[in-house]
């Protein structure tokens, strides 16, 4: 590695520690957002505070210290979206990035886009550089608006804006609070010191109940989408790989992972997720498996050198499935994919688009 992209990993590094204090305090204002909500509820019982007021002041609260908050900002690559968080978002070959491009030749921390209130702006920390509707920025920043085009060497990414579903969720909790106060038909007056009624405690237990379901339920959602687009980026970096083993030291042949990983085609997160592993521990990468199959060029019977690789999820049943698809490509470079992860895709499968 070169002595500048150390200097911007050691910088970025510095800035991770930052953000490690501030997850202790996040975690801090999070036990007090906790306090707040059981305060909500003895006041409440005692009645003392209005439950449409207190406690969807408390909830609106809570719900932005539990999840970095989405922005209404995706970048998309070749009909995949990768949705971008407020203030910033890292992109590189760490694996530790927000969107992960696994390629050599980008750096390990290659740049951020942070989005503000009034403004998106896009900051380069690399060598090689960033290009922006095709001008290229080296160590600056630039402002961004819908529709740019953001081209990290060979990637391009299309930045759109999606509309956001958080106040839509914020609403409908108002409206199921609004319906407890209703169905409860609460009277400050006439009860000053009574406390919650089954039926008043059994409707707030449900309403939070479906509060926990929609969330769980776009976050693992969000997970498998995030797993599915890592799995195409390392399968891109495999058949990239395997051409280049081809056309040098391979001599016209394709390699197992072991040879990839030997000539530091590969990372060893991708070379421990794949079959035949090379590694000692397999570990799947973001909840995929990498299967390879390869195959010895034969002037006798007129063979061709050929590979193929298939990427399946681990788990592809349930809601609990680490992936939606599963994925294949061989030595014509095409990276084709199945919609049913139970089925693994084939050379017979319709390409990505």
């Amino acid at each position: 590695m070169n002595t500048e992209n150390a200097v911007n990993d050691d910088s970025f590094d510095a800035k991770n520690h930052t953000r490690l204090e501030s997850v202790e305090l996040e975690s801090a204002r999070e036990l007090n957002i906790i306090d707040n909500i059981n305060n909500t509820i003895v006041d409440f019982g005692k009645g003392n505070t209005l439950l449409s007021q207190a406690l969807l002041e408390t909830l609106n609260e809570a719900i932005p210290s539990i999840r970095r908050e989405v922005s209404d900002f995706v970048l998309i690559q070749d009909g995949i979206e990768y949705p971008l968080y407020q203030e910033e978002n890292t992109i590189g070959r760490k694996s530790t990035n927000d969107l992960v491009i696994e390629h050599p030749s980008i750096s390990r921390n290659h740049a951020t886009i942070t989005i503000s209130t009034d403004k998106i702006e896009i900051k380069d920390h690399s060598l090689n550089g960033t290009c922006v509707n095709f001008e290229k920025i080296n160590n600056q920043s630039m402002l961004l608006k819908v529709g740019d085009e953001i081209a990290i060497r060979d990637y391009s990414y299309t930045l759109e804006r999606k509309p956001n579903k958080k106040d839509l969720l914020i609403a409908e909790i108002g409206t199921e609070i609004a319906f407890v106060q209703k169905a409860s038909n609460y009277n400050r007056a006439n009860r000053p010191n009574a406390g919650f009624s089954l039926i008043e405690l059994l409707i707030v237990i449900t309403v939070i109940g479906i509060i926990s379901a929609i969330s769980v339920a776009n976050l693992v959602s969000s997970r498998r989408a995030a797993n599915g687009a890592s799995a195409i980026q390392s399968m891109r970096v495999i058949s990239s790989s395997q051409a280049s083993y081809n056309a040098g030291v391979g001599n016209g042949e394709y390699a197992l992972p072991s040879a990839l990983l030997n000539e530091s085609y590969i990372d060893s997160s991708i070379a421990s997720a794949c079959l035949p592993t090379p590694t000692t521990n397999q570990t799947p990468k973001s909840g995929y498996i990498f299967v390879f199959n390869t195959t010895t060029g034969d002037s006798n019977t007129n063979n061709l050198p050929a590979f193929n690789v298939s990427a399946r999820p681990i788990v592809v049943n349930g809601i609990v499935r680490s992936g939606d698809r599963s994925f294949f490509v061989d030595q014509t470079g095409v990276l084709r994919l199945s919609n049913d992860p139970s089925i693994l895709a084939d050379a017979n499968s319709q390409p990505l688009q």
